[in-house]
């Protein structure tokens, strides 16, 4: 299994400023939890859980359950991670 030599990214380009945000949170952060998005972000816990959600249904992000009892984590794809972070430095969106 390889990857292909140049990825399509254009998702990325597709997305609106809230999921961008979310998205340069996590490489500073590591993970995110969606009580982190909310608090960061000052929205509803259910609007932060469907953002979330929805990166990674979008296959952006992937969930780490937490500790038993824990927050459910969210992490970039390890594969994509470059090319998030890469094109998220391009928007200026991290430093």
């Amino acid at each position: 299994l390889s990857l292909p030599q140049k990825l399509n990214m254009e998702i990325l380009d597709k997305l609106q400023p809230a999921d961008l945000f979310a998205l340069a949170e996590i490489p500073v952060h590591g993970t995110l939890s969606a009580l982190e998005h909310q608090t960061i972000f000052r929205c509803t816990m259910t609007d932060s859980q469907i953002l979330l959600a929805d990166l990674c249904h979008r296959h952006l992000l992937c969930s780490q359950p937490g500790e038993p009892g824990g927050v459910e984590a969210y992490q970039l794809q390890p594969v994509l991670a470059p090319f998030i972070t890469a094109h998220l430095y391009k928007k200026n969106m991290l430093y």
